[in-house]
């Protein structure tokens, strides 16, 4: 008979298994994301699909990492000018993660690494992990999935600086590797913006390889037609490979090195 693969999924096992898990020494990766819009051509659950099936890679590599339910809804209050966007408040995004790393603790979990798909998130996530170490003593991790492997896609994009920000050349690539069926090619086009100052303040970013040195609240209906915030143009299934596997190993180097804190 052919022995059934390991489960990871946290939602997929039994309560035994979760506990043999957690005596073993188990991280757990809890991905979290959003749901909105991306432009006219992605789905909207992009950002969160991208994070889980990087999460979800990882930990088929690894043999030691479960993967917890997703946390679908994000901190997505600059996309509501656009249909498809459910954003949640920053009070509610921070008490919902920090009650799931709170029961993770609480069940003998000490390694948690919260893997980001949304820049929205960002922030807040990392203020998740300083105020469990305030509270815990102890160390989690938070990454969003495109800075673990940012020289990597530096490499491999096509794209010019400006060309990867939201449904753009990254995103479109991903998910034209991981869900053709869901991106409607017929609807890609470029909508690349150039900061108004050096610091990059008319939107806080420049790209998202390339953060600007002054955040500003922004709404992506006013700086934007389409929703698009790149060049998608330029995006392609092997450039959506090529950065998935790059993100993967980056994630399951950081594991490795997470293990032995």
């Amino acid at each position: 008979m052919t022995e059934n693969p390991p489960k990871f999924l946290w939602n997929e096992m039994n309560r035994l298994e979760i506990e043999r898990a957690q005596k073993a020494g188990y991280v757990v990766i809890i991905p979290v994301g959003s749901i909105e819009q991306h432009g006219p051509h992605l789905p909207v659950d992009t950002d969160i699909h991208s994070s889980l099936e990087i999460a979800k890679r990882a930990a088929l590599k690894r043999g030691d990492v479960l993967v917890c339910p997703p946390v679908w809804f994000g901190y997505s209050p600059h996309h509501m000018g656009f249909h498809g966007t459910l954003t949640i408040r920053l009070e509610t995004f921070l008490d919902l993660l920090k009650d799931i790393c709170d029961s993770l603790y609480h069940h003998g979990f000490k390694k948690i690494l919260i893997l980001n798909g949304h820049g929205g998130n960002r922030a807040l996530i990392n203020l998740v992990v300083n105020d469990f170490m305030r509270t815990h003593r102890t160390k989690i991790l938070a990454a969003s999935y495109w800075d673990l492997a940012a020289d990597e896609i530096r490499a491999i994009r096509k794209s010019e600086p400006g060309g990867m920000g939201h449904a753009c050349e990254l995103e479109t690539s991903v998910q034209l590797y991981l869900r053709p069926n869901l991106v409607d090619t017929s609807q890609i086009s470029k909508e690349t913006w150039t900061p108004k100052s050096r610091f990059g303040i008319s939107y806080g970013i420049k790209d998202l390889l390339d953060s600007g040195s002054v955040t500003i609240g922004f709404d992506f209906a006013e700086s934007t037609s389409k929703g698009i915030m790149g060049d998608p143009t330029v995006a392609s299934v092997d450039t959506g490979e090529k950065i998935v596997a790059a993100v993967v190993d980056r994630l399951v180097d950081l594991l490795e090195e997470y293990k032995q804190l």
